[in-house]
Parts: C-alpha cells; structure tokens; sequence
C-alpha cells in the first residue's frame, strides 16, 4: 500500500476577488504510483480539500463509503471501506479498516477509472492530514494569503487531526 498524499502548489494559490472568496491553484493527488487528475491540476483548493475532508470523516465514522471531487472537471475518488456489513452501520471502524479507492475520470459516458488500490483508512487519513498541514504551512508563508478561504482550509485540517484520534481511541479500544 503506497502513499495518498493531497499535492499543493503553494507558490500558484491565489485567492478570487471578494470577500469570502475561494482559494485557487494546483491541487492533485499524488498516490505513489499515479496522480489524478494530473501533477499541477488547476482548482478551487478549498472545496476540493473539504470534499476530501468529509468523505475521510465519514469514513473514520463508520460510513461505508465517501467521495471526494475535484470541481475543475469531472474527476471523482471514491473511497468504500471494504468488507463493510449493515449491521456495522453502527460501529466506527479501527485503525486497520481497509478501504479500496478508485480515481474516475468522468468525462465522456464510460466514467474511466485511471487508477484504483486500497490502503488502511488510518494511512489514508495520516497521510492527507500531513500532506495538509505541509500545503497549510507553505500558503501561510505566503503573506498574501490570508482570509477566510485560508482559516477554513486550517480547519479541515483540525477535523482530520480529530479523525486520526478518533481511529487511534477505537484500535486501543478493541487490542
């Protein structure tokens, strides 16, 4: 299982016009072996972080399955934790929940899937918060970058530090 890193290319955010504007500039996911949708992809960074954010915590929740997307195209990872039952509906997962995920390409009708694999949802999630916090780092350096897109950003990141505790609480629970 390799890595699943989210990639951002601090020197090329810009935040939009506005007041609560988004930021904006290269985001992708880099996974070892592939990177979706492509080294240097142009997006809204924020909601596709947040996208990404949601589908992790919902996952370390004990749902079965989380999306996240990119909103310059339409690209999609699916995320589905594997060996999921209904009846685990109720329970969070530990540490070692295995999940698959698949990065589709959505453009035309076949919805193409460029890459699939899986990984421990803890390595998931251990390795988007610091890939994160590195992206976070490199942006605040930049003094230019500041406002709310920045601060919702920083928050993302706290919700997946909190993931990462709950799966940490849930695997010493169980051992």
């Amino acid at each position: 299982m390799g890595s699943f890193l989210l990639r951002v290319d601090a020197a090329n955010v810009r935040i939009l016009s506005g007041d609560d504007a988004p930021l904006w500039g290269s985001v992708w996911i880099d996974a070892g072996e592939a990177v979706f949708p492509e080294s240097g992809w142009h997006d809204y960074i924020g909601s596709m972080f947040g996208s990404l954010v949601t589908a992790l915590d919902g996952l370390s929740r004990g749902r079965p399955r989380g999306d996240a997307y990119f909103f310059n195209g339409s690209f999609t990872v699916q995320m589905v934790r594997k060996g999921w039952r209904w009846r685990d509906r109720v329970t969070r997962p530990g540490a070692t929940a295995a999940v698959s995920y698949r990065m589709i390409n959505d453009i035309g009708e076949s919805g193409e899937v460029d890459f699939a694999s899986e990984a421990y949802l803890s390595e998931l999630i251990d390795d988007v918060h610091r890939s994160a916090m590195d992206a976070l780092a490199a942006m605040k350096a930049i003094q230019s970058l500041t406002g709310p897109s920045l601060r919702h950003f920083q928050k993302n990141v706290e919700v997946l530090g909190k993931a990462r505790g709950r799966l940490g609480r849930t695997a010493s629970r169980r051992s």
